[in-house]
């Protein structure tokens, strides 16, 4: 059997160092990804879940209610203040039960952080903290809905006096109430120099 002259021999014992340098950082790689995947503890999951379908559940019958209520009120005895109310909360119930669906596809979060599946990733996910904004948001909805019945009363909205005109504005004010409140906080403080 020949031998390898001394010099091939060092570069075979240099690329079995290299190679088994690779496995060990290969393995080590592993063990590090592995360990950065923070586990949600199954009671924690389960609670999570349950949150969501119980915020999910609720603003599906809202947005039900809510429906029947304007359809009724439209057909039966418009009160345009209260429809915009209605349609408001409507609205604003829609975007919610949207956003809490979007987030519990990307996963959960539990209160110290830790998201599930793949952390690494920076997605919005469903948390215990955001279910309390899902209750709430409908209220908002609400609020801007009546906003934009007395816009409409105060003569803004030139297609607003009907029943159907402020249920209509009152919706779509609903669906952006979040993003209009912003809108309006931030005028109010630029007209009054906060």
């Amino acid at each position: 059997m020949a031998t390898a002259p001394p010099q091939s021999k060092s570069i075979i014992i240099e690329v079995q160092n290299l190679d088994s340098v690779l496995t060990d950082n290969m393995h080590l790689t592993a063990e590090v990804a592995t360990a950065s995947v923070c586990e949600i503890p199954d009671a924690e999951r389960d609670s999570l879940e349950k949150s969501f379908r119980a915020v999910s559940l609720a603003l599906a019958f809202m947005i039900a209610a809510s429906t029947a209520a304007c359809w009724w009120l439209l057909a039966r005895w418009p009160v345009l203040p209260l429809i915009s109310l209605l349609a408001g909360f409507l609205g604003s119930s829609t975007a919610a039960l949207r956003s809490c669906l979007d987030r519990h596809a990307q996963g959960i979060e539990d209160k110290d952080g830790h998201q599930w599946p793949d952390p690494r990733s920076k997605k919005e996910r469903f948390n215990r903290r955001m279910a309390v904004w899902f209750w709430y948001r409908p209220v908002l909805g609400a609020v801007v809905g009546f906003m934009v019945y007395l816009a409409g009363a105060a003569g803004v909205f030139n297609r607003a006096h009907s029943a159907p005109g402020v249920a209509f504005f009152a919706l779509i004010g609903g669906l952006f109430a979040k993003s209009l409140l912003d809108l309006f906080l931030d005028k109010f403080k630029t007209l009054f120099g906060l």
